[in-house]
């Protein structure tokens, strides 16, 4: 896998957001958005080694968090 951030960087950022990067966690995420009323999504994309470009960054926010 490959990571723009280093280790130390979001062993800081870990504190101020909630990284997804296992299944379980998406599978947490998936059930608490789905009691969510409403929620945002960002996401961030780039076409570096990629013709189509794909997601390199989804950011979501809600009332609650």
């Amino acid at each position: 896998a490959l990571c723009w951030v280093t280790n130390a960087q979001k062993w800081v950022l870990h504190k101020i957001y909630n990284w997804v990067d296992t299944d379980a966690q998406l599978e947490h995420l998936t059930r608490f958005l789905g009691e969510e009323k409403a929620f945002a999504v960002d996401t961030e994309q780039h076409s570096v080694w990629s013709f189509l470009g794909y997601t390199a960054l989804m950011q979501v926010i809600t009332d609650s968090q």
